[in-house]
């Protein structure tokens, strides 16, 4: 994980009582806002990153960071939402690689 956006401070969060939280993945806040693994459950709103666990509290970042992709159960192009469509809005996926060089406002 890199962080690639160094401007948002670090929130120290208390582990709900029966959590595992490992530093350097995605933390998120259940109903009661105590801290716990990111997961696809309905209540929970991510907040960030680990960045240190200690004791029963992890300091949590957010910002934008570049995450690893997960091995068992990947992201995929296939899987990703096509763009709206419109006058000048392609139709499809993007073909990563491709498109309008850093800092241009259109695509």
């Amino acid at each position: 994980m890199n962080r690639l956006n160094g401007t948002a401070p670090l929130d120290v969060y208390e582990i709900a009582s029966g959590a595992t939280i490992v530093e350097g993945t995605l933390v998120a806040l259940n109903g009661a806002g105590k801290a716990v693994s990111a997961s696809d459950t309905a209540g929970l709103k991510v907040i960030g990153v680990a960045q240190r666990v200690i004791d029963q509290t992890v300091a949590v970042a957010d910002g934008i960071f570049s995450l690893a992709n997960d091995t068992t159960n990947p992201v995929t192009r296939a899987i990703l939402p096509a763009p709206p469509a419109g006058p000048g809005k392609r139709t499809g996926p993007r073909p990563w690689g491709t498109g309008p060089a850093a800092g241009c406002s259109r695509w």
